[in-house]
């Protein structure tokens, strides 16, 4: 299974999903910015954009990736990534599914106030801060499909933890830890 959180820019994916990591072993994290990394000196002078999902390419790799990881490790994989361009979301939902790699998909909405204290306290990437804040509104456009699509998970008044353990992947398929 692919455990996806998805949600604004600085609204905590990466938190919960080193505390899902830590609750459980048998999970393994994917990030799929490595894969924008990689692409990035081969495509940017040639394709420029201002975010790597915009590269078709990026969302075929994505894909391709997490099924072949699925198939490789037999494990639960999670992935921490806003994606917030409809189609890019059903591209990538829709080659996992002909794959027939299942998806939890989770998006960790948190209203504007409390997101931007989040960003402001962030000490980890302190220069992401405007561009975090910058994409908000990217995000509030996308709520609503990603609410038709993914489970929303209100994490205004939700400590990371609690979070976790409502996106926990044991809780979701029914496997113990």
């Amino acid at each position: 299974m692919i455990v996806w959180l998805n949600g604004p820019f600085g609204a905590g994916k990466t938190t919960v999903a080193r505390l899902l990591l830590a609750s459980d072993p048998a999970l393994v994290l994917f990030d799929p910015e490595q894969i924008g990394y990689l692409l990035q000196p081969v495509l940017t002078q040639r394709i420029p954009v201002g975010d790597f999902q915009d590269w078709r390419a990026w969302r075929i790799l994505t894909a391709a990736a997490l099924v072949a990881l699925h198939e490789e490790l037999k494990a639960d994989l999670l992935v921490p990534q806003t994606v917030l361009v409809q189609r890019y979301w059903t591209e990538i939902a829709e080659a996992l599914a002909a794959a027939q790699v299942p998806v939890r998909a989770f998006t960790l909405d948190v209203r504007e106030p409390e997101h931007r204290r989040r960003i402001d306290a962030d000490l980890h990437e302190p220069g992401a801060a405007g561009w975090r804040r910058d994409r908000r509104a990217d995000y509030d456009a996308a709520r609503s499909w990603l609410g038709a699509v993914t489970e929303l998970i209100d994490t205004t008044d939700r400590s990371a933890e609690q979070v976790a353990a409502r996106s926990a992947p044991h809780s979701i398929c029914g496997r113990s830890t």
